[in-house]
């Protein structure tokens, strides 16, 4: 049951910061539709690992790949050249969160 409840607090954590994101992004001024596509959304998570401070550096670099591609969809390929640069390293202590679990529940909640 507890890694049931902790799962959830996962998916709550990942999908908050990723509105959080949409917010920022509407307080600056943008007006149009969100511009991460749900692909991007799953991709982010996997990456972060779920971590608050990586999903907003992942989504920061993502958007400034877009704008030097002319694009306004932020999609898989934006989010795989934001990785790259952020060469994060994999978490290692035992609070590390499961990549797996984190992408898959992502895809199925969205």
């Amino acid at each position: 049951m507890l890694e049931m409840h902790s799962f959830y607090n996962l998916l709550n954590t990942l999908f908050s910061n990723i509105r959080n994101i949409e917010f920022r992004l509407r307080k600056a001024g943008y007006r149009g539709p969100n511009p991460f596509s749900d692909r991007a959304v799953a991709m982010i998570a996997a990456h972060s690992q779920g971590l608050s401070r990586r999903i907003n550096i992942l989504a920061d670099k993502a958007l400034l790949s877009a704008f030097s591609e002319s694009k306004h969809q932020i999609d898989r390929g934006q989010v795989k050249a934001a990785a790259r640069d952020a060469q994060f390293s994999p978490m290692r202590d035992g609070s590390a969160r499961p990549v797996a679990w984190v992408a898959g529940a992502a895809l199925i909640v969205i």
